[in-house]
């Protein structure tokens, strides 16, 4: 036996039957199976475009609404955009919002501070608002 026909391939009959030329191929037949055609790629492109438009737009939302707080993480936007519809999270931090304007009207108008509530921490506004939203979310089922 030479040393080139030592290392030449052959295929074994395990290899060639079934009309397939290896097993490796038949793996490879079985998983096509398990893999993402074009079209179900295209569509979670698109998916991942729109939770990224609509994470942005919260962020930019809750900047509009709390300009004196630090900026809203994406991570937070996206807890409450996989458990409740847009418009409630939207209304969620609306409310929270007034909220938080009454309160501060509040402490400016003066008063006996036993009886206010203080104005609402940043993680205040966030529990707030996901508050509202649960309540929201319960309501319209």
């Amino acid at each position: 036996m030479t040393a080139a026909s030592r290392f030449r391939w052959e295929p074994t009959e395990s290899e060639t039957s079934g009309g397939r030329t290896s097993d490796r191929h038949a793996v490879a037949e079985e998983g096509k199976n398990k893999m993402y055609t074009t079209s179900q790629a295209q569509a979670l492109q698109a998916k991942l475009r729109g939770l990224k438009e609509e994470t942005q737009a919260l962020q930019d939302f809750w900047a509009t609404l709390f300009p004196d707080f630090e900026p809203l993480e994406t991570r937070q936007c996206q807890v409450w955009i996989g458990r409740y519809d847009f418009n409630h999270i939207c209304e969620g931090l609306e409310v929270t919002q007034a909220q938080q304007s009454k309160r501060l009207d509040a402490w400016a108008e003066g008063g006996d501070p036993a009886k206010l509530k203080p104005p609402m921490t940043r993680t205040d506004l966030i529990k707030y608002a996901s508050g509202v939203m649960k309540n929201k979310k319960g309501a319209s089922r």
